[in-house]
């Protein structure tokens, strides 16, 4: 499988000491989480576990390690790779911020951090410093090869919001054949990656409706089969009345682990080129209802009634898309509507989903005595409803019975999903017409899932 190794950036024999300066009047005290003692410092800073020890070789499996700041003044911190997630990024030193380091699902991976000092903290007046930190590989790359042959993302079809793939009845490709089909004749067909990565998506809407449409468009590519449209109304309570009243937002707070594609086109390339290879890159089963679909096709003529009962049905036994780009790893999904009254002087839909967001996640949300009565009214009347999928939901399950979480615990629910607690959390979908050569086919199932499933151009440009 050809694996894209974003995860091995930066030069394996970085010293770990690059910077670092052991100055007797920098020396301060830090207090370790369970530890009584007061442990010495004598650098800038650190990458400790729980018990104060200094570590650069980190566990495969997720953990929860220290950055001790031993300077004094104002620092900022950054990485440079996903899996290293610090709770915080500024503060004053000396201090201890924890940083959650994620489950490792493939080989040995290393990521930098790196510390900004403020102030004139060490005698050579240095003022950044950067460590490596490596992670070993994973022990059990058989859970991983079992999650990623279970995984009907890439190449099936699929029902937005059902949380599990529908399947197209069969299966399209040849998939115990295409890596070492690619690898025997250069061409690309199917990517495996393992690349950690944090992301946050928000969509706002006027309507119930409008919301369901963008999430489905993110999901695809120009398609939105009505038959499968997101459904977000039960994402609301009974509360929920006159929804002409009122507004719509999500935010998906996503962790992707692991990405499989399938590069179809160049897949229907290579059939084009070399016909003999159909029976290599395509499934026995999807090959014979391609042949029946452009058999019945060219016997119904100019029957448009015809015509659109062949690619009805055809569409209902295979499916009308299919996923060519399929994400695992866990995702929270944050929905909220907002009475439009309290929409004003400047505050929007995504400005509501925001606040709101916060007071449940308790980032950077001021006291109780410090809300405005418009922002207390804001944040009380705004409704809220949580969907969470993957990882260990236990840890953050709170969320959804209106409790209050810590943001360290979202950071160590999203690095520590593994392969046997993940989901497939995005995708593109492709419509299915793009896998049949035949132009007369091809043509009648474009015409019909156009018509049947596709936004028109206003709808596009919303």
């Amino acid at each position: 499988m050809i694996k894209k190794k974003y995860l091995a950036a930066g030069i394996l024999a970085l010293s770990v000491s690059v910077g670092i300066t052991s100055c007797g009047s920098d020396t301060s005290l830090v207090q370790y989480p369970g530890v009584e003692e007061e442990v010495p410092a004598t650098s800038p800073f650190t990458l400790v576990d729980g018990g104060g020890n200094a570590i650069d070789n980190l566990s495969s499996e997720y953990g929860e390690y220290f950055i001790k700041v031993n300077a004094e003044g104002p620092w900022k911190l950054e990485v440079d790779k996903d899996f290293l997630a610090p709770l915080r990024t500024e503060g004053e030193g000396p201090d201890l911020i924890p940083i959650y380091v994620g489950c490792n699902w493939s080989e040995a991976r290393q990521g930098n951090i790196t510390l900004h000092l403020g102030g004139a903290a060490t005698r050579s007046g240095e003022s950044t410093f950067t460590r490596a930190a490596s992670q070993k590989t994973t022990p059990d790359m058989e859970a991983v090869k079992k999650m990623i042959s279970s995984n009907k993302g890439a190449g099936y079809s699929y029902q937005p919001n059902s949380n599990y793939c529908l399947g197209t009845n069969m299966q399209l490709f040849n998939m115990g054949r295409l890596d070492s089909l690619q690898q025997a004749i250069r061409y690309d067909l199917i990517t495996d990656e393992y690349y950690p990565q944090v992301e946050e998506e928000v969509s706002t809407a006027a309507s119930q409706e409008d919301l369901s449409r963008k999430l489905s468009v993110a999901a695809s590519v120009n398609l939105n089969f009505n038959a499968f449209a997101i459904d977000v109304k039960g994402h609301y309570g009974s509360s929920t009345t006159n929804t002409e009243d009122k507004e719509y937002g999500v935010k998906r707070l996503k962790s992707y682990q692991f990405t499989r594609e399938i590069n179809y086109m160049n897949m229907v390339a290579l059939v084009n080129e070399k016909p003999e290879l159909r029976n290599e890159v395509y499934a026995p089963g999807f090959i014979q209802k391609v042949e029946e679909f452009t058999k019945a096709i060219k016997e119904a003529g100019n029957s448009q009634t015809t015509i659109e009962r062949v690619c009805k049905d055809f569409c209902s036994e295979v499916g009308p898309c299919f996923i060519s780009k399929s994400v695992m790893g866990c995702v929270l999904d944050y929905y909220i509507s907002v009475d439009k009254s309290l929409l004003k002087d400047g505050m929007t839909a995504g400005g509501a989903l925001e606040f709101k967001l916060k007071v449940s996640i308790g980032v950077d949300v001021r006291g109780e005595g410090d809300f405005t009565q418009d922002e207390k009214k804001l944040r009380d009347k705004t409704e809220a409803k949580v969907n969470i999928r993957g990882g260990n939901v236990n840890e953050v399950c709170i969320l959804a019975t209106g409790g209050v979480l810590e943001n360290g615990q979202v950071l160590s629910w999203q690095q520590s999903v593994e392969p046997a607690t993940a989901v497939m959390i995005d995708m593109k979908l492709v419509p299915i017409y793009l896998l049949i050569n035949d132009p007369t086919a091809h043509d009648a199932l474009k015409a019909y899932v156009d018509k049947e499933g596709s936004l028109d151009k206003i709808e596009d440009n919303k």
